[in-house]
């Protein structure tokens, strides 16, 4: 009787340290668990918040172009204001084949939010309209009318994000002896920040050439930067009276 009762006492014991060690088994489990959830949470967190301050131009190249280069006539974006009742596309180019299909962002000008590191080829988106189609809307800023009201804006719609600009002047100028390296000082000196659209001059006349153009210049108050990593020397595009694309 002695014996088994020892026996049945040690099976108890070991049943017990069984149960218990199985318990600290699962909590061990349940704890690790909750730790991995919470790192994985975090981790997630990091990643949708964190929000880029620049873009590199190889990228932009690569993700929404697929070239490093554009043709005269491709749309690489739209031209946006409801101050103005502007919508239209933005294309590369400013010929008149260019200029029916929308606004044209002129060759030797830039990317809006481009910087580049070559401070001699630095300069800015340069868009050209007819005011009688995509830039009819310019005659509300008609400096004829008087001040230029305040807060007007426009937007750049481009694949890799919206450039919006609130303009701060408007000018009139001939288009004949017109050259923006000219003018530099005077159009911001073709900084990232800075856009210029121009279209013919007057508003509202028909019936002959028109040799005047009304120029904007705008400054940059919301976009994201692009970095230009893809230039390996100096290439100053060629001022060709920049202002005469237009009829």
């Amino acid at each position: 009787m002695s014996e088994n009762k020892t026996k049945n006492i040690i099976i108890r014991i070991v049943s017990v340290l069984i149960v218990i060690l199985a318990i600290l088994a699962a909590v061990f489990l349940i704890n690790k668990g909750k730790q991995e959830t919470v790192t994985t949470t975090e981790t997630t967190t990091e990643t949708t918040t964190e929000e880029p301050t620049t873009v590199k131009l190889s990228y932009v190249w690569e993700q929404e172009y697929h070239t490093n280069e554009f043709h005269v006539k491709q749309v690489i974006g739209r031209v946006v204001s409801d101050d103005l009742g502007i919508n239209c596309n933005l294309v590369f180019g400013t010929g008149d084949e260019c200029l029916a299909l929308g606004a044209g962002l002129h060759k030797c000008s830039s990317l809006p939010g481009l910087k580049t590191p070559m401070t001699a080829s630095a300069t800015c988106p340069i868009i050209a309209g007819h005011c009688r189609t995509v830039f009819e809307g310019f005659s509300k800023i008609d400096p004829a009318n008087g001040s230029l009201p305040e807060g007007l804006t426009i937007t750049l719609e481009m694949p890799y994000g919206n450039y919006t600009y609130e303009i701060i002047s408007a000018t009139v100028g001939k288009a004949a002896d017109f050259k923006f390296a000219d003018h530099r000082a005077s159009y911001g000196n073709f900084e990232p920040d800075t856009a210029i659209f121009y279209t013919c001059y007057p508003f509202g006349v028909v019936g002959y050439t028109k040799t005047d153009r009304l120029f904007m210049v705008c400054k940059l108050i919301d976009g994201f930067e692009v970095v230009d990593d893809t230039l390996t020397e100096d290439t100053t595009g060629t001022d060709d009276g920049i202002a005469n694309d237009i009829g």
